[in-house]
């Protein structure tokens, strides 16, 4: 890769970076929004209910003292008779019902009960901190104070405390999302970074087999040796196909319209030995077939099958060790893919199946994307694969069907 194309790989991945590291803010910043807004409406709704229940309580009380003035008043000879003959209880009782009560007798202008001024008073309204309350019982008019609890004032100012206090916890909200927003982009910009660089490495994979083409043909046209030239750009031809056929059947297996059905797998591993046969024998490789049972897979899609393990058996044979040995074992419930394959690192096992992943800058990019393919279906089919290695000695590729 050339130094251009470097700073250009550069300039796009830091460009990608920034782009996410924008979304997360504006992401953060929105989703404090929402949260200081509905706390906002939750808190509103909550400070005006209680205004209007302290309200109705007040008024209630106000209704209930004048209940009781009237009862006074109804009654006043006798308790006027009773209290004379020195009741005192009844004397308490009477003094508390008048406590905060004005009565007026409208036909003699005279204040009979009076414990407040009702100057500037001639309806219901509130004079801070009490409400005044006015009732007309046949010739009397009756004043009720009642003190507020909770008044509207009280409530503005509650509203605009919880206003200020959420403000200021909204720096904390900010920071709470901003850290699980960047948490669930930090995946999309690894995929993001991954991809970038598998397109970079498949570029090269096409590049490659085509200037070996191009190459070929200008050499032969120097040399005259037209059959080489012929044999060799087939060979790159051929290569390139292998990496178009990857792509388009990872792309295509992702869109889940198949049939599904039961299928003999000893039946479909001895059709793809068949199938392999001229490799094997290219690469001077012995497939070694034990079955200690037959195996059928219930519920699948017979395509699928065939091209999750002819991917898995061809890779045994192509980039196994020249006159060695590839073995394919099937147990009750699993099949083995045993092989001398390059040795793959212990810490780089599980990035196998990652159709982004390339052990080298110099492997084979398409291998890993048909171990991408054989995972997807394998993970879509609720099997299992695992994989274990020796180094320069063998790979093996255990599938576990449930």
């Amino acid at each position: 890769m050339s130094k251009i194309n470097v700073m250009k790989n550069k300039q796009y991945l830091e460009t990608s970076t920034k782009l996410l590291h924008k979304y997360r803010v504006k992401l953060s910043i929105y989703f404090t929004i929402f949260v200081l807004l509905s706390f906002w409406i939750m808190q509103s709704f909550y400070i005006w209910a209680k205004y209007i229940n302290s309200k109705n309580a007040i008024i209630t009380q106000a209704n209930k003292r004048f209940e009781q003035v009237v009862n006074v008043l109804k009654n006043e000879q006798l308790y006027a008779q009773k209290i004379s003959q020195k009741d005192d209880t009844l004397s308490l009782v009477i003094q508390k019902v008048l406590d905060n009560v004005v009565i007026i007798d409208t036909q003699k202008n005279k204040e009979i009960a009076s414990s407040f001024d009702i100057k500037n008073i001639d309806k219901n309204m509130i004079i801070w901190p009490d409400l005044y309350s006015v009732f007309n019982y046949e010739k009397y008019k009756i004043y009720v104070k009642t003190r507020v609890i909770y008044s509207l004032n009280d409530a503005f100012k509650e509203f605009w405390i919880y206003i200020l206090y959420s403000i200021l916890l909204s720096f904390v909200f900010y920071f709470v999302w901003y850290f699980f927003v960047g948490r669930n982009l930090r995946p999309i910009n690894k995929n993001i970074i991954a991809m970038h660089e598998f397109i970079w490495n498949i570029n090269h994979e096409f590049k490659t087999p085509l200037c070996e083409i191009i190459s070929t043909l200008d050499l032969s046209l120097m040399t005259k040796d037209y059959e080489w030239s012929i044999k060799r750009s087939i060979a790159s031809a051929k290569r390139l196909d292998y990496v178009l056929d990857s792509l388009v059947d990872f792309i295509n297996i992702t869109q889940n319209n198949f049939s599904k059905q039961k299928v003999n797998l000893n039946s479909e591993i001895n059709i793809i030995i068949s199938e392999l046969t001229t490799l094997a024998k290219e690469k001077n490789v012995l497939i070694i077939f034990q079955k200690s049972s037959t195996l059928y897979l219930k519920k699948v899609n017979i395509a699928h099958v065939h091209i999750c393990f002819l991917n898995l058996i061809k890779n045994a044979i192509k980039y196994n060790k020249t006159w060695w040995k590839v073995y394919i074992k099937i147990d009750k419930n699993s099949l083995r893919i045993k092989d001398t394959w390059i040795w793959i690192k212990k810490e780089n096992q599980d990035k196998i199946f990652n159709r982004f992943y390339r052990e080298t800058d110099n492997s084979d990019g398409s291998r890993w994307i048909w171990l991408a393919l054989v995972k997807r279906i394998i993970d879509m089919n609720w099997w299992e694969i695992t994989l274990n290695s020796e180094e320069n000695v063998w790979t093996e590729f255990i599938v576990k069907f449930c």
